[in-house]
Order: structure tokens, then sequence, then C-alpha cells
């Protein structure tokens, strides 16, 4: 599991949080060239992505939905 974030330290709790199956890599999501580099990162040492959960700019501060993501539908206005 690849646990990506703009904030390098935060990642790094998450990951050691969760384990050793756990890499941390900082990315900043604007930024293409930091986006391929997390994809590389992720392919080296586990060989595929599986999936990609992108939570990038949600904001407290906009009406959202604070079930957890797998339990938001499309129909709930979310794609």
């Amino acid at each position: 599991m690849v646990v990506a974030d703009i904030d390098a330290a935060a990642a790094d709790a998450v990951a050691e949080e969760i384990g050793s199956q756990a890499l941390a890599v900082p990315v900043d999501v604007a930024d293409i060239a930091s986006c391929g580099n997390m994809a590389q990162r992720a392919l080296d040492p586990f060989g595929q992505i599986d999936g990609l959960i992108n939570n990038a700019a949600i904001f407290a501060t906009i009406p959202i939905s604070r079930a957890g993501f797998q339990d938001i539908s499309k129909t709930n206005g979310i794609v």
C-alpha cells in the first residue's frame, strides 16, 4: 500500500501506523512529474496499481458527505 500526500511527514506517520506493508510517498497532484514519480514508486515494489483513491482538495468548508468512500455512490452527486 502506498500512502501519498503533499505532506511527507503526514504520509510517513500514516504508513508507520499501517505497518511494514505501507510505503510513504510525497506527491503534489498538481505536478504531473510528481504524480509520475508516485506511480513509479508504487510500481517498483508492488508491480502494479490496483486502485487509487484521490481525495485531494476536499475542504470542510464545502458541503460533502462524511460517509466512508466505499459508501459514496454516484447518486450522491460524487462521480
